[in-house]
Order: C-alpha cells, then structure tokens, then sequence
C-alpha cells in the first residue's frame, strides 16, 4: 500500500444496510490491486463522502475531516462498542518530543495508549490489563543491549513488541534477537504507523484458516444444515451456489462453531451445485416449509455491490397447518471474477459466517 496510489474508491449507497466485518468500502489501487475496507459496526448508511469518488487521493492523507466514508445509523452502538477489538498498546521510551509525537498519532488512530517510562509499570500494566502491543520509542535510548525486552516477555510471552529506532543506531540485530514484531527506523510517517496498527490487530488473526477434515467419501459442497437451538426452533439453512464448503471458507468456520455449542446437527453433503431459480432449488424451499420453523436461503447473487455484500430479504408464509413461519433469503455479492482463489478474505469469510449463524441461533 505505501508505494502504491489510491486510483478509485467505490462506496456504499445511502440507506443500504451494511454489517460490522463485511466492506465498507473498495479501494483499487494504481497497481491494480483491490483493498476491501470492513465495516466497524452494522446499520443504514445515512451518508457518504462523495469528496472521495472525486478526487480519491484524499484519502491518503489522514486528514479525517476530510477522508471519511460514510455516515452510519446504528440502534445498538453499545453492542458494537463492546464487540470491538480494543487497540490498547503500551507506548514505552523516555519523555522526548518524538514520543509525544508518536503517543498523539496513536490517539488519533483510535488507540489506547498507556504512555510509560518504566519497565515496572510495563510489567504492572501487562498483569492487569489485556495488552498485546508495546511500542517503544528507542530513538532517545542509550543503551546497547535490550534486556528489558527479555523481562517483558518472561511476563507475557506472546506480546507484540514493535520497535522504533534511530537511523544507524547500531541497534537492530539487538533487537531482532529478541524475536520482536516489528523494527522501524525514525521517521514514521502516520500512514506507516496505521499499516503497522492495521497488521498487528487485523491480518495477523485473519490470516488464521479453518480447515476441517472431510472423509474422502463425502462431497466437499454442503447444501443443508438443519439445527434445533436453543429456543426449540427448528431451524433449516439451504446453501445454493456452492457458497458453503465442509472443509474450508464461509462452511469449516460456521459448522465448527455451531458443534462447538452442541448443537443437534444435520449436514447434507451434495456433488449436485443448484440455484435458488432452479427447479430443484425451488422444490427443496417447498419441501422444507412444512418441516421447520424458521428457512433460511443463503446464495449467491450479483447485487451490483462490493463482493462479500449482502442483501436480506425476509417472508412470512404459512405452511399447511396454518402456522406462521418465517422465511430469511440472505443474497451475496460474489467474489471479483478476477480473484484468483474465488474465495473471500478472511476478514469477509469471518463476517459472513458469524452473520449467517447469529439468524440460525436467534428465537
């Protein structure tokens, strides 16, 4: 991203809905390369920055009066506040001019910054509070050898230590020794230091993959998840399109998290691939109405949106006792035809799969 210019940003309409994880934005970069920017909560988009379709470069400059998305209206901020990952960081180095520089960018980037000079108070702060990153300002040491990194870690070993030195402190190896996330040499531009913060709390944990293993005579492609939750219901999930796989992606992540909670589960394995407009699509749809309480479609479709948006439709229909059921269609954008893996980033994969089972679960 750091040698490369923003060519185009495509945003969100006014009044679509969007959901924490899934893009709020796409950027193509001058390369040609596409960076999805996720939402940091769900609601109606109420406004959007056309400043940015015009002259994107506007974006790269951090000014945030200037480069921001959109407008969102939310009926649960509380809940996505909580949900949140919390950036809170150790910031450690003598008082200078430099470090107050770095403590105010990390503020405005939206970090909690436990400013320190002590190794103590590192130590203190880090058994208490729930910290992953220090970032220390070396560029005011005069020291030759980091011990108290190997102290930091006796503490909290799988802490993130990022590290910003002097040109030609001498001082690198020392550090690096030490198996530290990240060395930098001053300056740090504020870009720089959101790429960093970005690479710390967000890539690092997406790019974990779930893989299940599957029996070799089992179709990978699952079509059907029947559950019974917690409230009694009886709950259907047709997956058209190939959009739901048993060992990897949207699939491994949502079925492992429904048998991690014990679930009754079905799954049914298909080498057949149908559509929602199919004949035998639309004949499982009615044969499912008179056997659960609550249907949900989930499919593919192209809503002319960001890839990996989605669209929820919701019916109400009675089946042949009367009774009212209630029938969800869950409609995504798919994947870029360009893609080599016609799969979605992992950040996407996870929004997705969380969304689909948070109406599996629901009363």
């Amino acid at each position: 991203v750091m040698n490369t210019t923003i060519k185009s940003i495509k945003l969100p309409d006014i009044n679509d809905e969007i959901y924490r994880g899934l893009p709020l934005a796409e950027i193509i970069l001058s390369n040609g390369q596409k960076q999805l920017i996720p939402s940091a909560i769900t609601g109606s988009i109420i406004e959007v920055n056309n400043k940015l379709i015009k002259n994107p470069v506007i974006f790269e400059n951090n000014t945030y009066e200037n480069n921001w998305i959109a407008r969102v209206k939310t009926d649960n901020l509380e809940d996505e506040i909580s949900s949140a990952i919390i950036r809170n960081v150790i910031l450690f180095g003598n008082h200078s001019n430099r470090k107050t520089e770095y403590k105010n960018q990390l503020k405005s980037l939206g970090c909690i910054v436990n400013d320190t000079d002590s190794l103590s108070d590192i130590i203190r702060i880090l058994n208490e509070e729930d910290v992953e990153v220090i970032i220390i300002d070396a560029t005011n040491f005069n020291i030759s050898e980091p011990e108290y990194i190997k102290k930091i870690k006796e503490t909290k070993p799988h802490v993130k230590i990022i590290v910003f030195d002097t040109p030609n402190s001498g001082r690198e190896s020392l550090y690096r020794n030490h198996k530290i996330f990240y060395y930098a040499v001053d300056p740090i531009s504020k870009k720089e230091l959101s790429d960093l913060l970005y690479s710390v709390f967000c890539i690092v944990k997406d790019n974990v993959t779930i893989e299940r293993k599957v029996s070799r005579f089992l179709p990978e492609s699952v079509d059907r998840v029947r559950i019974i939750n917690k409230f009694g219901k009886k709950v259907t999930l047709l997956a058209y399109n190939n959009i739901l796989q048993y060992n990897k992606g949207i699939g491994s992540i949502l079925l492992n998290n429904l048998l991690n909670k014990a679930f009754p589960l079905e799954i049914n394995h298909t080498l057949i691939s149908d559509t929602i407009n199919d004949e035998e699509g639309m004949q499982r749809i009615m044969q499912e109405k008179e056997k659960t309480d609550r249907i949900i479609i989930l499919h593919t479709d192209n809503l002319n949106k960001i890839q990996g948006d989605i669209q929820k439709s919701f019916q109400i229909y009675k089946n042949i006792c009367n009774s009212e059921k209630q029938m969800i269609t869950i409609s995504i954008q798919p994947p870029d035809k360009e893609c080599a893996t016609k799969a979605y980033d992992m950040v996407t994969t996870r929004a997705l799969a969380e969304i689909i089972e948070k109406e599996i679960v629901k009363e």
